[in-house]
């Protein structure tokens, strides 16, 4: 379309006023952190299967997580009380030989090593080893157990192995034994250093029967003897290995390298007489292999997502269990040789029976999978920035398998069936020449006609050889199979270019939608077809529009859906959504804010704009075109919740919550490590929190949550909350549930004059100023009546503690009460309750519409207060705080009731 010439904004900015970061002497307080609900990975180092089969042990994060192995669910996080203050992450875990029914090793990074009564749930013992840990092993009951530390000094070098050339090395890894665990004294315990000895779990593996270890390191296998401090290596030179194992019964050891091939070493004692033998079928690295308990098996598994049995006595013989969702990273068996614990790169566990049938799957959050899995799981890095909220199921919806959606409810902590966009098969990592295709961009809206749910997504897959497919698709939720199903798809929406963001229309009688790109928007609207079956919703594009050729940022509808924002590099234009023309007026970003990242529209019926940048978030007035306020805080992602009424901006380390009506900062965060924030959603809580102590409005409100991009769910709790996942299931002593991570440095940053005037309402203002303003602005440019009004009664009830009352008891008005039947002077439930003295009631039966109109809106005002007036002040004895809750409740269903009528009755005048 012709573009449209346009001027800048009409007035000058002026008075700008800038507000400074969140410091501690802002006012500071700790009532609300964010902590790691889901994501952290599960298969970072191997889990552990419980001697009995009833419990998965997973080292996530900084705590133990206990599964159950029949159902999947979290039973339990063994979290130690040293690790709230600290961010450091488990490294390893291993049972106690002397006890693996009931007792569990871990040790983090910074060395402190814990042994856990997994069965209960309470630390036994704490030891700090002082120096930086890699790994944990415990292979023998009788010798204490082995970590792997970080050198002193890091050595490296070229050796030569029986007169021939060796790679260079890494010698900054030292295996530390620690015989007795009385005393971790490096004198007295035996520091045993081998040359070649890598980070990697997999390439280190323990003899069963106690004479030696083995390890892998690029192109050699290292053997050190345990009883004779003999040292043995072996060279080979056309592969790099990946992997080691031990026979548990024979003198044999399984090694599996980057092409694929399995190599059983035999009579390596002597590097004259070592005798190999090769097993092939990987095409790609061999990532983990696992004997079986009696040595007749070996298992192992790699990027094509195939779990292989090979049989030693018949090598030729093999059985498969393909498809198992993404590539295999660690393989264990259990006690009894029955279950084969698979983990996969996906970040979930499966468990497999003998007859390669599955089990059950345990999962937090499924993982992206990348080209190299082995680097995903060491450094936990992927791209989720697809975040939004199901308005049917009420669940988190983020990007999960290639080509898929996952929901996740966070309620109740588990994940719930994806939502298959793609429909094709999951091409495996390993296999470089083929390109699993993507989702860009997914959003949710209701088309008001008829009260449907849609769902509009667009995937791509895009080849250096064949070129791009991308596709964009309408979803409509279907009430019979409770699914969404496709009923349109739009191919190459945007020509060759990818849509990078969707958005839905809030208010829509046929629904809308605008999609952006690099070339620029396009608004797409729903209509009804008829044919001879009947007649059926198609979405069309109805407009499309550039301006000045640059690319656009994002976008976003009016309340109304009348109009459509769209926001280009500093500018932001604003198009008539009906016919996509653009309009006469446009707001300029201040230059030194930068891009513009995330538009928003306040509350409904204010003139409130905001627009965020990666350093500043600014607040408009469209009616006057001008700048109100500039925050100067990272703003790369933006939210706001339901009613508009609070908005949530996030950079890579920081998040922040503000006032829409206002623009002040109510809370501001900002992360101890880096956190690589991604995304942020802010959803309406189904019962708003009744926590009395948090003067915190947006919090019992709303849920705040946030997507790093290692894969981890952030949500922002209150201490007590974030204090106790749940509690120990395994257990009922409730003396032994433990904590889970709570950052020291979470701040609430607060405002004196904005928290005034949120909790007071009306007393931010002079009465007549005020009340002449409610009485004579249009009622559909106010807010809801309970915003105000429930602050006002509070006021007036005279609670010397405004906490006291939760915000459930003041914002519930859902509630059936007839003032007139309850009597002034009724007798309490408690007979003891002293006799208070009151005033008559004003009964509103009494009022009619002429004595309403002769009012004046100061007189108006004095009648709210003066009815609320008759109720008791709250005091201190439970009974009369009773009392006083109900009393406020009719108090403030009287007062809306008068307040409806006065606003119905000021306008039919």
């Amino acid at each position: 379309m012709a573009q449209k010439k346009t001027k800048s904004s009409r007035r000058k900015v002026t008075d700008v006023n800038v507000i400074p970061p969140a410091t501690e002497e802002n006012g500071v307080s700790s009532l609300a952190v964010p902590r790691v609900i889901a994501g952290s990975s599960l298969v970072r180092h191997r889990p552990l299967l419980s001697p009995n089969g009833a419990w998965v042990l997973c080292a996530c994060g900084s705590g133990v997580r206990i599964y159950s192995s029949e159902s999947g669910e979290l039973l339990s996080v063994l979290q130690d009380s040293s690790s709230l203050s600290s961010s450091s992450v488990l490294v390893g875990l291993a049972f106690n030989p002397v006890s693996p029914h009931s007792q569990v090793w871990s040790v983090d990074a910074a060395g402190r090593l814990v042994l856990w009564a997994y069965d209960t749930g309470v630390p036994v013992k704490r030891l700090d080893v002082g120096r930086e840990v890699l790994g944990l092993y415990a292979p023998y009951r009788d010798r204490g157990i082995y970590l792997l530390l970080r050198a002193t000094e890091r050595p490296t070098g070229v050796e030569t192995v029986n007169g021939e050339q060796a790679e260079e090395v890494d010698t900054s890894c030292t295996l530390f034994h620690i015989p007795s665990l009385d005393n971790l004294s490096r004198k007295k315990g035996q520091l045993s250093v081998m040359r070649g000895l890598s980070e990697d779990s997999h390439k280190i593996a323990f003899d069963p029967q106690g004479d030696f270890f083995a390890a892998v390191n690029g192109k050699s296998l290292c053997l050190h003897f345990l009883k004779d401090q003999q040292y043995k290596r072996h060279l080979i030179k056309d592969r790099i290995f990946t992997c080691v194992a031990i026979h548990p019964k024979e003198r044999c050891i399984a090694t599996g390298d980057s092409q694929g091939r399995i190599f059983l070493w035999r009579c390596f004692e002597d590097t004259k007489q070592v005798t190999k033998s090769t097993l092939h079928w990987h095409s790609s690295a061999v990532l983990d292999l696992a004997f079986s308990a009696e040595g007749s098996y070996l298992w192992s598994g790699g990027h094509e997502s195939t779990l292989v049995q090979w049989s030693l006595n018949h090598t030729d013989h093999k059985d498969f269990l393909p498809r198992m969702g993404a590539a295999i990273v660690h393989l264990a068996l259990s006690y009894d040789n029955n279950t084969i614990l698979v983990s996969h790169a996906d970040s979930v566990v499966t468990l497999v029976g003998l007859q390669r049938n599955i089990l059950c799957r345990i999962a937090s959050l499924y993982w992206s999978s990348t080209p190299d899995d082995r680097v995903l799981c060491d450094q936990q890095q992927r791209a989720l920035a697809v975040l939004a909220a199901d308005p049917i199921g009420r669940a988190l919806v983020m990007r999960g398998k290639p080509g898929q959606l996952q929901l996740y409810n966070a309620a109740e902590g588990k994940l719930t069936p994806p939502i298959d966009v793609v429909g094709q098969n999951i091409m495996s990592s390993g296999l470089s020449n083929f390109i699993n295709a993507t989702i860009d961009a997914a959003a949710f809206g209701t088309v008001t006609a008829g009260e449907r749910t849609w769902m509009c997504t667009c995937d791509s897959l895009i080849t250096p050889h064949v070129g791009s497919v991308i596709n964009l698709k309408f979803w409509e939720f279907d009430e019979v199979t409770k699914r969404y199903v496709v009923r349109m798809t739009v191919v190459d929406p945007h020509d060759a270019d990818p849509v990078r963001s969707i958005v839905f229309s809030p208010h829509s009688d046929d629904g809308a939608v605008a999609t952006i790109s690099e070339s620029g928007f396009k608004i797409w609207m729903a209509i009804r077809e008829k044919s001879l079956t009947g007649s059926r919703l198609i979405w069309i594009c109805t407009g499309q529009g550039r301006f000045k050729e640059s690319p656009p940022s994002t976008c976003v509808f009016s309340p109304d859906g009348a109009t459509l924002a769209v926001a280009f590099s500093s500018l932001v234009t604003f198009w008539d959504v009906e016919t996509a023309h653009l309009k006469d007026f446009v707001l300029t970003n201040p230059p030194s804010a930068g891009p513009i990242r995330n538009l928003a529209y306040g509350p409904d019926g204010t003139d409130t704009f905001v627009t965020t940048t990666d350093s500043a978030v600014c607040f408009w007035d469209l009616s006057t075109t001008t700048l109100m306020s500039n925050h100067t805080m990272p703003g790369s992602f933006a939210t706001t919740d339901p009613t508009k009424a609070f908005l949530a901006v996030c950079g890579k380390n920081s998040v922040a919550v503000l006032d829409t009506f206002r623009g002040h900062i109510l809370y501001h965060y900002i992360f101890p490590t880096p956190a690589d924030i991604v995304a942020c959603l802010l959803v309406a809580n189904d019962e708003p929190s009744s926590n009395s102590e948090l003067p915190i409005e947006w919090f019992h409100l709303n849920g705040l949550f946030l997507l790093s991009g290692k894969g981890e769910l952030w949500k922002v709790d209150d201490k007590s909350a974030s204090a106790v996942i749940g509690g120990n299931k395994l257990s009922a002593g409730e003396d032994e549930r433990q904590t889970t991570l709570v950052h020291h440095n979470a701040t609430t940053v607060t405002d004196g004059k904005a928290l005034e005037s949120l909790r007071n309402g009306f007393r931010h203002e002079k009465k007549d100023t005020y009340i002449t303003k409610l009485m004579t602005v249009a009622a559909y440019t106010l807010p809801k009546p309970e915003y105000f009004l429930a602050q006002h009664i509070d006021s007036l009830l005279g609670s010397d503690n405004p906490s006291e009352v939760s915000s459930s008891d003041v914002m519930d008005v859902d509630i059936e009460v007839e003032p007139a039947t309850r009597p002034v002077d009724a007798a309490s439930d408690d007979e003891d309750m002293p006799e208070t003295k009151r005033e008559p009631a004003v009964n509103e039966s009494d009022l009619t519409l002429a004595d309403l109109q002769q009012d004046s809106p100061e007189q108006t005002f004095d009648f709210l207060t003066s009815a609320v007036k008759s109720f008791p002040k709250s005091s201190s004895s439970s009974s009369s705080n009773r009392r006083a809750r109900t009393d406020r409740k009719i108090a403030y269903v009287n007062a809306s009731q008068l307040y409806q009528k006065i606003r119905a009755d000021s306008t039919a005048s």
